[in-house]
């Protein structure tokens, strides 16, 4: 498929007003390979309900309600503002992770409207970063889409970009960086296409979703008959690693590019530790 440049309009509220984001997406030239630099349908319908749910703003704000002294894992790829190296920490920051970021359209939804979830002001100096990660040849557009929507995100949000790899990077270095490495929220959008994946999955939430009552896993998965049996085996196996489903519910999205245009319906979730 040839490459392509679109627009995903995402709902805003806040107390006082209701407005929309909309967030430019690069698609490279695709030959079936690397489903990462695909917009998906989950990762838009995750996007629309960050900006619209309660439910789901409700597990965000839960999540980003504490101001705490943190220091930024290093991951491979990651330094504010070019996807390179490791930021210094900074007191008030809230951070949020996503998992297998794709085109980064879910990731960059919850960046713009992140200050209408918490009722704060765009020019606010409480910081919040958001770190978007993928696989080695999937980062460079990620990147590329985060430099496009620059003038969309408040001066308040800092978006990054990064290469976190499952099966290399499976928990946060809280041995050298302390517990603080670790996030209080995690965010991934159809995340799951191969039989590994639900083990890869659930290890890496793990092993790096902070450990604390309030820290919440937001998750957005396809029911495609083709991996009916990988969103069983990831549900078990969060259960078994300790996680809760606190909120779930089901919406049709439609993943709108390609000959087919197939129209799903798609679970999603909010977790949380069952011992925090």
């Amino acid at each position: 498929m040839p490459s392509l440049d679109r627009s995903f309009r995402i709902p805003s509220f806040s107390l006082s007003s209701s407005s929309e984001l909309e967030i430019k997406i690069h698609e490279p030239t695709w030959d079936g390979d690397n489903l990462g630099l695909k917009t998906w349908g989950a990762a838009y319908a995750l996007g629309k309900r960050i900006g619209r749910d309660e439910v789901m703003r409700k597990g965000i704000r839960i999540a980003l309600s504490r101001s705490e002294l943190v220091s930024y894992p290093d991951l491979e790829g990651s330094e504010p503002g070019d996807g390179g190296g490791s930021s210094t920490s900074k007191e008030g920051d809230k951070r949020v992770l996503e998992l297998g970021a794709g085109t980064g359209l879910a990731g960059l939804a919850l960046a713009g409207t992140v200050n209408s979830i918490l009722d704060r002001m765009n020019d606010s100096t409480d910081n919040i970063h958001v770190h978007l990660t993928d696989l080695p040849e999937i980062a460079p557009n990620l990147q590329r889409n985060v430099e496009l929507n620059n003038t969309s995100i408040p001066s308040s949000i800092t978006v990054t970009t990064g290469v976190l790899d499952w099966r290399l990077q499976t928990s946060a270095n809280t041995e050298r960086e302390g517990e603080e490495s670790r996030y209080p929220l995690i965010i991934a959008a159809d995340p799951l296409y191969s039989p590994e994946h639900p083990t890869l999955l659930s290890t890496v939430v793990e092993g790096w979703l902070e450990r604390s009552n309030t820290a919440r896993f937001i998750v957005e998965l396809p029911l495609r008959k083709l991996f009916g049996g990988e969103v069983s085996d990831f549900r078990n196996l969060m259960a078994e690693k300790g996680f809760s489903v606190l909120e779930e519910g089901e919406e049709n999205a439609r993943d709108d590019w390609g000959e087919s245009g197939e129209s799903m319906t798609c679970w999603w979730a909010i977790y949380g530790w069952i011992d925090g």
